[in-house]
């Protein structure tokens, strides 16, 4: 394991990065490039009243002269949930995951500006800590706190919709809406998984959204 990344999503970056270094460029001429950036909308939405969750998420997109992207994600996410006197607990999640994937610009006429239309694949996995805290209570032996912590590892796959825009000379902004399917998490036996780093509730199948901002380094033509 490296960073987060299993011995299988090492290899399949390895496999999705040799493809897009070797595709042919279609005759186009347009540099290949690197995308560095931030997820603003993960940061921004723990400092709002009354958040739950709390994410911080960087990005690396390589850029081929045949219009495919290589990226991989990496990022930390807190869930605390409200203690209230009605349900007498407290559970709060904490964990890292990573993502790695490609995708096919199909804005081919702004490979070197990094601007992009795209679509694209990935996928994911997460490791993330959970604890619960409640009282129980009890009118012969009193209030007892009750505290129980897990770690729990899942996985799924993503498929992904991204738009990137030129905000100012080589700053991009942009957003990425993702469809996570076939979630597998391995649990611990203390209680259900609910809450997945970097995956969100612990359905099925979800929803995701990220607004990015980049830095695009195009290199020099060969």
């Amino acid at each position: 394991m490296l960073y987060g990344f299993s011995s299988e999503q090492i290899k399949f970056a390895y496999l999705v990065l040799l493809l897009v270094v070797l595709l042919p460029d279609s005759g186009m001429t347009q540099s290949r490039g690197l995308s560095l950036g931030i997820d603003l909308f993960g940061a921004l939405r723990g400092q709002l009243p009354g958040s739950q969750i709390q994410r911080y998420e960087g990005v690396a997109e390589y850029h081929n002269k045949a219009a495919w992207v290589a990226y991989a994600e990496l990022g930390s996410e807190q869930f605390l949930s409200k203690q209230d006197e009605q349900s007498l607990g407290q559970y709060d999640a904490q964990g890292s995951y990573g993502r790695l994937g490609v995708a096919y610009n199909l804005l081919k006429s702004t490979l070197s500006s990094g601007e992009m239309l795209r679509v694209g694949i990935g996928h994911a996995r997460s490791f993330t800590t959970e604890q619960l805290q409640s009282t129980l209570v009890s009118p012969v032996f009193g209030n007892n706190a009750l505290r129980l912590a897990q770690q729990t590892e899942a996985q799924w796959w993503e498929l992904s919709l991204a738009l990137r825009a030129r905000a100012w000379r080589f700053l991009m902004l942009g957003f990425t809406a993702r469809y996570q399917v076939a979630l597998k998490v391995k649990e611990a036996d203390s209680f259900s998984n609910y809450y997945v780093a970097g995956y969100g509730r612990a359905d099925k199948n979800r929803f995701g959204f990220a607004y990015q901002l980049l830095f695009h380094l195009p290199f020099k033509k060969p």
